[in-house]
């Protein structure tokens, strides 16, 4: 990997590396599918970005054959095996590690010409869970077996005996045994009955797009899953454990532009709005962290995304700049905690 991303991976001394070592609780393993991988020396030349730097081509299909049966979703080839094998991998890899499955699931397309009665026939959903369950030896951890003692009824009608069973005595220590609930924020999707949309496939364009192809900027909807997450769960202890906005790592601007993200202090701002109006409906939430202090490797677009508040010069020895966000966040908080010694 050093090879090939060269000056844009950070550097560690010994010690930084002593301290990353087994640093880490467990991971969290997001599986849907598997590609073929094949050289792409074609790509030294492109510009670096996450897909870019391994210099490899990513297809589903090898000599004319899927890897797996294609669902809704282009990008989603149904691949069971695979779930083992990176299972396997991680264990060898990484002197098997506490893993937990954080996401695993199948979607269909929203076909109206299905009455009620067919829409719900997903045997195919049945048969894919049934596979990757099939090589998974841990039950998925949900919300419910903390607060109400059990899985929900939805998730037992489905995997049945598969999942564990509590005892009275074993549900009642499982309610309320967790600290707080973290909540990621960042945006939300369309999920309301739009009959003008029948015949095209879905989408949510339709509200501001950023950097991120999957961020859309909607505030409100911060409130509401507080909200939600309030009723549904009795008003748990919360943490915002991230909310923010990207900015893609623009070369052709000076540092003084890079510095300018008006953009970033609206987000926060309206973001802020509907956090305190939650709050004041009575929604339990006593912290909140922004996403980032500072631009960082960001998933599949590694550096080519910025999501800090402070501007990181990946061409100068990682040298920090305050961003207008920065310097907006720590007024805000000054005069925040201002007003509360006054009162």
């Amino acid at each position: 990997m050093r090879l090939l991303v060269k000056s844009r991976l950070p550097k560690f001394t010994k010690e930084h590396s002593k301290w990353l070592i087994n640093s880490y609780d467990f991971i969290g393993i997001n599986y849907y599918t598997a590609r073929y991988v094949s050289d792409a020396p074609e790509l030294r030349n492109v510009r670096s970005s996450y897909m870019t730097d391994a210099l490899a081509n990513f297809s589903h299909v090898r000599e004319g054959k899927a890897i797996g049966l294609n669902v809704a979703s282009d990008w989603l080839y149904v691949y069971p095996r695979g779930f083992r094998d990176l299972l396997f991998y991680t264990k060898e890899k990484y002197n098997n590690p506490l893993i937990y499955i954080t996401e695993n699931g199948i979607n269909d397309y929203d076909d109206p010409s299905l009455s009620l009665e067919e829409s719900l026939l997903d045997i195919y959903r049945v048969d894919y869970h049934y596979r990757h369950l099939y090589y998974l030896q841990e039950a998925i951890k949900f919300m419910d077996p903390l607060t109400r003692g059990d899985y929900p009824e939805s998730m037992r009608s489905l995997v049945k005996s598969r999942l564990p069973k509590f005892t009275k005595e074993q549900s009642k220590l499982l309610i309320n045994s967790f600290d707080f609930l973290g909540i990621n924020y960042y945006t939300a999707n369309f999920v309301s009955d739009a009959p003008e949309l029948r015949n095209v496939r879905g989408s949510y364009m339709t509200d501001p797009l950023v950097v991120s192809d999957w961020l859309y900027v909607y505030p409100k909807g911060f409130r509401e899953v507080l909200l939600y997450t309030k009723e549904k769960y009795n008003n748990p202890l919360i943490y915002i454990t991230e909310n923010g906005v990207s900015e893609y790592d623009d070369h052709s601007l000076s540092l003084e532009e890079s510095l300018l993200d008006i953009y970033r202090v609206d987000y926060h701002y309206r973001h802020f709005y509907y956090l305190l109006d939650a709050i004041k409906k009575g929604v339990n939430v006593k912290g909140y962290f922004a996403w980032s202090l500072l631009d960082n490797f960001e998933w599949d677009s590694g550096y080519i995304m910025r999501f800090g508040m402070n501007f990181v010069d990946y061409k100068n020895g990682l040298k920090r700049y305050s961003k207008l966000s920065a310097l907006w966040f720590k007024d805000f908080l000054n005069i925040e905690t201002k007003l509360h010694d006054s009162i």
